[in-house]
């Protein structure tokens, strides 16, 4: 795989910042107000959970909380919030969390722009039962771009 792992990244935290803490509780409460159905899907059979762009890995490991007999695997593309994760995400043994993104996923111009965001093809990622995104349900910068 071209990503990278986030126990392989330099500079990481040892402590999780507080905020992450009040995002993390939120984000819980939040995917659990979704509809049932969707909880369900989450919840029942989902073996491999493929989150894309869970920042801090607030919704990563709301969803590692949340689903504990799935594999959650989340790929954010920056790396400076993604460091922030790694206290966190120690903790749920079937959580990993990488720095990188899917082939033909742009991110917002501001993210990592002076360095190389490492790459993954779709075709190197495990068999995905369910993907995930609160990046599409919360950020309109994303949709404001695709419109230059």
């Amino acid at each position: 795989m071209n990503i990278v792992k986030i126990g392989d990244l330099d500079n990481l935290k040892e402590e999780t910042p507080t905020y992450v803490f009040n995002q993390l509780q939120e984000r819980v409460k939040d995917i659990m107000e979704l509809p049932d159905e969707v909880l369900s899907v989450l919840q029942n059979e989902s073996k491999v959970i493929l989150d894309i762009g869970p920042g801090e890995g607030v919704s990563s490991i709301a969803l590692a909380s949340i689903c504990p007999k799935a594999k959650v695997i989340g790929i954010e593309m920056d790396r400076k919030h993604l460091v922030a994760a790694w206290p966190l995400c120690k903790r749920h043994l079937k959580l990993e969390l990488f720095w990188g993104a899917l082939y033909g996923t742009d991110s917002v111009k501001r993210v990592d722009r002076d360095i190389s965001v490492p790459r993954l093809h779709e075709s190197e990622l495990p068999k995905i039962s369910t993907l995930f995104t609160w990046t599409g349900m919360s950020r309109t910068d994303i949709y404001e771009l695709m419109e230059e």
